[in-house]
């Protein structure tokens, strides 16, 4: 049985039962549907359609064969969302014989039949502060990204709305003091932006926002095995040069949740670089301090592969386990996995940092939206990958590090072992500590070394124009 999700619908297909009468469905919003729990649509035949559903609603379902002998058994669930049709703007037309306020004008993106913007508590709305929160949300290749929900963290009172066809948004808030926008959408990693809108006014967020898929690769890894491990996310490539993104994982390395929680044995593992192309500022998670240049950055995700969850199709790579490869930690939701000792982010010096250069390394905190600084990386060169251990050069030097300096940074044995097989004698790397998952960023202070050479464009404004305080987005790779 498969199902395909359409506009506000879902099509359901499945293979001829040989003596067959008829089919029934049974359906429900919740996972672990049975003919007992489900909903029930009789009578049913290859192909049907299940219609005017929530677009924003998971949609569960089994099918049984019926005869004159009975009903079979359910068949494995299947589960869809189906596609919303994009939001309409559809203002009423001006009442030009009396004055009226903004906040009168402009009560229809809540109020009335089906409202771009739902679930608000009109109560808390403040007409005075009444503000009109405007933005707009595309993909990495930068095509408008409809239905995208919006919505302000931890202010449930404001609601939600989604974004139109061209990817844009109107959303009345309440002006004054520091929010937190978040954009949401099943496809797409979630971004969240931190604003300070002011009182009775426009504001647009100040850049757009891009979203981009989770990397497609993803790795099962064992916890607590004595062998290290290797994850690669896919190989990407832009102006700045071609790089993939390369986790190793230390014999004997345990995984714990943030909160306390005991992670599951076995991890399923993805790495996705937000900083990918001319649209990657956007895609950032969040927006990074003043101080700090816009260089690399990417998302850590895991999963239990051996639990059942979300997943509906077989797409997510999990062909080891016993379950779909449902999110362990979910991405961009407060908590995340975390580590007895660090395990090991490695990525090609595509921007060419001197040898022997600190990694700065800083972690998205989603409850905070902000960065948090932790230690340090490093780059290195292989000096020699043709023995069983390589010989790195850790000071840009030229000659091998000696023990102790290895000791320090915590190489082991079986490391130098991962880098002499997967890299080659020349090849230049970042070495950045991973303590926990989350969104990480190399994030290197915006004034770079004398020495390195590199882009200094800063990225275009929402509208292609250069934003109005160039000091407000500074940001560009070195």
């Amino acid at each position: 049985m498969t199902a395909t999700a359409g506009e506000a619908s879902v099509e359901l297909s499945w293979d001829p039962v040989s003596d067959a009468d008829s089919y029934t469905i049974y359906w429900a919003t919740e996972s672990g549907v049975t003919p007992d729990s489900g909903a029930a649509i009789g009578g049913a035949t290859a192909p049907y359609t299940h219609s005017g559903l929530d677009g924003e609603t998971d949609y569960h379902y089994v099918v049984t064969a019926v005869n004159d002998a009975g009903e079979s058994d359910p068949s494995t669930e299947v589960s869809a969302s189906p596609d919303l049709e994009p939001l309409v703007l559809d203002p009423p037309e001006p009442d030009t014989t009396t004055r009226t306020t903004m906040a009168e004008t402009t009560k229809f993106l809540y109020e009335g039949d089906d409202p771009p913007q739902t679930d608000v508590d009109v109560e808390q709305l403040e007409e005075h502060r009444h503000t009109i929160l405007k933005g707009r949300v595309k993909t990495r290749d930068g095509e408008p990204l409809p239905n995208v929900t919006v919505r302000i963290r931890d202010r449930p009172e404001f609601g939600k709305t989604r974004t139109r066809a061209d990817g844009r948004f109107d959303m009345v808030i309440n002006g004054g003091g520091t929010i937190v926008v978040r954009f949401e959408h099943p496809d797409y990693l979630p971004v969240q932006r931190k604003f300070e809108p002011r009182w009775r006014q426009y504001e647009r967020i100040p850049r757009d926002v891009a979203m981009i898929p989770e990397d497609p690769n993803r790795t099962i890894v064992e916890m607590d095995v004595d062998e290290g491990q290797v994850v690669q996310a896919s190989v990407e490539s832009d102006a700045d040069g071609e790089r993939q993104a390369t986790l190793f994982v230390p014999p004997n390395t345990s995984a714990v949740s943030i909160d306390g929680g005991t992670a599951p044995e076995r991890l399923e593992i993805s790495a996705t670089e937000f900083t990918v192309g001319e649209n990657g500022p956007e895609a950032m998670p969040g927006r990074l301090p003043r101080q700090i240049a816009y260089t690399y950055a990417l998302e850590f995700i895991a999963r239990d592969p051996d639990a059942d969850g979300d997943t509906d199709d077989d797409s997510d790579g999990d062909t080891d386990g016993d379950g779909d490869g449902s999110a362990f930690i979910a991405p961009g939701e407060d908590g995340d996995v975390e580590f007895d000792e660090p395990v090991y982010h490695y990525l090609e010096n595509f921007t060419g940092f001197p040898v022997g250069e600190l990694v700065p390394m800083g972690s998205f905190d989603e409850g905070s939206s902000s960065w948090e600084a932790y230690p340090d990386g490093i780059v290195l060169e292989v000096l020699d990958a043709s023995g069983q251990k390589a010989e790195i050069d850790l000071d840009g030097e030229g000659e091998p590090a000696d023990e102790d300096v290895l000791d320090e940074l915590a190489f082991t044995d079986a490391e130098l072992e991962f880098v002499a097989e997967v890299y080659e004698e020349g090849d230049e790397l970042w070495r950045t500590p991973v303590p926990h998952f989350s969104s990480w960023d190399c994030n290197w202070a915006a004034v770079p070394p004398d020495d390195v050479d590199g882009p200094t464009q800063s990225p275009d404004g929402p509208d292609g124009d250069v934003d109005d305080d160039p000091c407000e987005h500074s940001a560009a790779r070195y």
